[in-house]
């Protein structure tokens, strides 16, 4: 399928199954903000994409082949969510070089990002760098946010590597609206824009929690439950450790940190505590002896697991049954 490659209007388009190449890819970012450097001489410039657009919401997929993307709108001010669906894509805030990495420490976002598949990002296009040196695929939503205006982003790039819940309803209703066929002349249309609208507004509120003085409380809960559901799931392995978290949840250690001892606790003391707790399920249906136990839990040792489970007052009657 082709596009005629004039500058996006005032009308609705749709593109599907677009393929381009060389000059015409270059072409095609450029049109939408971008400049590119292809990355791999052999496979030169290349994208897939299927794309939405109005005049207040674009969506599309895209796929490209390995290149740096510089921004070209310097005043584009409109932020971009990023769902990443395969392969990998650096995301440079222009922070990375005007600001020391002991004040971007004290933010809730960071000054770069790399997104794995089942990741996303929100930032400012004007104000980041893109690269990616495999073949990569993606979803980006630019749409209107409704939430407090505490969200306004502040430069940084706010990511996670955990495909959190407003990942999936928001990529669903992305697949769903480019790969079928949508009247936006129907009555109902504004209806599915406001629900698009809204599930991007999700993914903000997951990445991008409010923080006003008044809410910090707020922000730190949000972000502990977050690392809670990532430990949870991981806690089995034993080679997974906390100083995996912020680069998973896109924060900084210290604020990882602030949002623990906020509650009065550590994320390695969490840790501890849900693999514990998965151990003493183990013990009460004498599922295997303790040697085994601990390393069903995650625990690097037998001894480890023991030292955590006196740390826990919910596990006393185990020990003192064992």
């Amino acid at each position: 399928m082709s596009e005629r490659l004039a500058a996006p209007n005032n009308f609705s388009t749709m593109t599907r199954g677009l393929t381009l190449r060389g000059d015409l890819a270059s072409r095609w970012f450029g049109l939408r903000g971008w400049e590119t450097q292809p990355l791999d001489e052999n496979l030169g410039m290349r994208i897939h994409v299927d794309e939405f657009r109005t005049p207040s919401l674009t969506v599309r997929r895209i796929w490209h082949t390995p290149a740096a993307l510089e921004p070209v709108a310097r005043d584009a001010d409109i932020p971009v969510i990023v769902l990443q669906a395969a392969g990998e894509l650096l995301i440079v805030s222009e922070q990375e070089t005007r600001q020391s990495s002991a004040e971007a420490a004290k933010k809730a976002g960071s000054t770069a990002a790399r997104l794995a598949s089942g990741g996303s990002a929100i930032f400012r296009p004007a104000g980041v760098r893109l690269s990616a040196d495999r073949p990569t695929a993606r979803i980006e939503v630019h749409a209107r946010l409704h939430g407090p205006s505490q969200w306004a982003l502040d430069g940084a790039v706010h990511s996670t590597n955990v495909a959190v819940g407003g990942w999936h309803f928001l990529s669903s209703a992305v697949n769903t609206l480019l790969s079928n066929d949508i009247n936006v002349e129907v009555s109902s249309f504004p209806l599915l824009q406001s629900a698009l609208e809204f599930l991007a507004s999700a993914v903000m509120s997951e990445l991008r929690p409010e923080t006003t003085p008044g809410n910090v409380a707020t922000a730190a809960t949000r972000l502990r439950s977050r690392a809670d559901r990532v430990m949870f799931d991981r806690a089995h392995d034993p080679e997974f450790t906390v100083g995996a978290l912020p680069e998973m949840l896109g924060v900084s250690h210290s604020y990882l940190a602030r949002a623990y001892n906020a509650a009065g606790t550590t994320a390695h003391r969490r840790l501890g505590e849900l693999r514990a707790r998965h151990a003493v399920e183990l013990f009460r249906v004498g599922a295997d002896d303790p040697k085994t136990i601990a390393a069903r839990s995650g625990f690097s040792s037998e001894r480890a697991m023991m030292r955590a489970l006196r740390a826990a007052p919910l596990v006393d009657s185990v020990l003192e049954n064992d």
